[in-house]
């Protein structure tokens, strides 16, 4: 779980953290208490001079080191009197002469005898050694001067303090910071496990809101209480919800749009099918006769063109969405217009009246656009008796009557597949029903729209535009 890698990563940074900060104090406090130790030799170094007198060292009354009572060296206290006895002759310097020799034979040669060589008239030297006392071996810092007279160096004094109880006190140190390392890193760790689990309790939220989203309830939406980085997530998320949502709804729609476009199909289909086999079985029943046969194969007729335009129609609207792009080309009005009207019979094509420039030309895929055109006109001519007027312009084609007209719920209808605005109208008074329907399909994969405006007893108007 996330939560358990953050608690993790936070205590391994915890972890850093508090080992370079105990590096840190434990360097620091040992400087400072080496630091003390050093003043406390350079302040020593200082009464070097009041014991030099006329060739010979003598101690100052500074340094002269306290007395121990003869019973405490023989007691039981001896291993302290021992202890105090190897301090107490850290009290007071070693002084030899320039080549290390004592000034007094059996006296105690310097403790670290290499410093000779490095001291100089400027400054002391300080220094550190591991040397034997009593049988006893002590960390010393060591400070080494020299005595010159008339610039001539006539003596090395060396001053020593143990770092026995330095180095006691930078062990406890240690071993506290060390103690306190893991119980930092438990707390760190609990802290962060705590917080943790508060910064991802809206991601929580987030996941059982988002699970209750079932496909019943795609309205639903993630909670937003803040602008954070979880709100963010659940805005994208919402927005993602929003469009599976519309694209759901369209789907849906589609789904149903199809389902109806398959029933009236299957209804169209099956009118112009029963009339054939009503009229079939009544020529079974009468006697046959070459008036008869002539009707009923002009009855058939009529059905199988109804039938064969109503499928070339259903073919049109199917594949209307896999054809690609219309294959434009540059044609004239009167070139567009003679394609479009030339499938018409002549005593319905005597009733358009053309108007169109003799040098206007339009890009468009001639057959597509042909079809649109003679949709609307086919459809002009049906429901009106007077002239249809097709009339071209600069991106605009019109095709204007003067019939029935179309009722105001009906105008924004008649586009939709199978839709008629009288509902009792047969096949041959009424038509299929799609032939708007494929106009605009053809129209708009141009790039184009349709819109049509009508009035009641006075006729309707189809306006086309077109991209120039």
């Amino acid at each position: 779980m996330i939560r358990w890698r953050l608690t993790l990563w936070n205590m391994a940074i915890c972890f850093l953290v508090l080992l370079l900060l105990g590096e840190l104090v434990y360097q620091r406090t040992r400087d400072n208490l080496y630091a003390s130790v050093d003043r406390e030799l350079l302040q020593r170094i200082e009464l070097v001079p009041q014991g030099w007198q006329s060739g010979r060292w003598r101690r100052p009354p500074r340094m002269q080191p306290p007395s121990t009572p003869v019973e405490d060296r023989e007691g039981p206290n001896r291993e302290q009197f021992a202890r105090l006895e190897r301090r107490r002759q850290l009290l007071f310097p070693r002084v030899v002469q320039p080549d290390g020799k004592a000034f007094v034979a059996g006296r105690e040669p310097l403790w670290a005898p290499e410093m000779l060589t490095k001291v100089t008239p400027t400054k002391s030297v300080l220094s550190t050694a591991i040397v034997e006392i009593g049988g006893q071996k002590q960390h010393l810092r060591l400070a080494t001067a020299g005595v010159y007279e008339d610039s001539k160096l006539v003596a090395v004094a060396q001053f020593a303090v143990d770092l026995d109880d330095t180095e006691a006190e930078l062990r406890r140190l240690r071993e506290t910071l060390l103690a306190a390392l893991p119980l930092g890193i438990i707390l760190t760790g609990l802290a962060g496990l705590i917080m943790t689990a508060r910064a991802l309790r809206p991601v929580g939220e987030l996941a059982e809101a988002a699970n209750q989203i079932t496909a019943d309830r795609l309205g639903d939406r993630l909670p937003v209480k803040s602008d954070d980085e979880f709100s963010r997530v659940a805005r994208a998320f919402n927005s993602v919800l929003d469009r599976v949502e519309s694209a759901v709804s369209d789907l849906t729609q589609a789904n149903i749009a199809q389902k109806k476009f398959v029933a009236d199909a299957s209804h169209e289909l099956r009118s112009p099918l029963t009339a054939m086999k009503v009229r079939l079985g009544a020529a079974k029943m009468r006697e046959p006769s070459a008036a008869g046969t002539e009707e009923l194969v002009k009855s058939l007729d009529r059905s199988v063109s109804a039938m064969a335009r109503l499928v070339d129609d259903l073919l049109i609207l199917a594949r209307s969405a896999d054809l690609g792009p219309p294959k434009k080309q540059s044609v004239t009005a009167a070139e567009l217009a003679d394609e479009a009207m030339h499938p018409i019979p002549e005593p319905l094509r005597s009733r358009i009246v053309l108007i169109a420039p003799d040098d206007l030309a339009l890009n468009v895929d001639l057959n597509q656009m042909s079809r649109a055109i003679r949709n609307l006109l086919e459809n002009a001519l049906h429901y009106s008796e007077g002239e249809v007027l097709l009339t071209f312009g600069v991106g605009e084609i019109t095709v204007s009557d003067c019939g029935i007209g179309i009722p105001p719920e009906s105008v924004n209808k008649v586009f939709d597949r199978f839709y008629r605005v009288d509902e009792s109208r047969t096949r041959d008074s009424g038509g299929s029903g799609l032939g708007l329907s494929i106009c605009r399909a053809i129209v708009e994969a141009h790039g184009g729209t349709v819109d049509l405006e009508s009035e009641v007893g006075k006729g309707t108007t189809v306006r086309v535009s077109l991209p120039a």
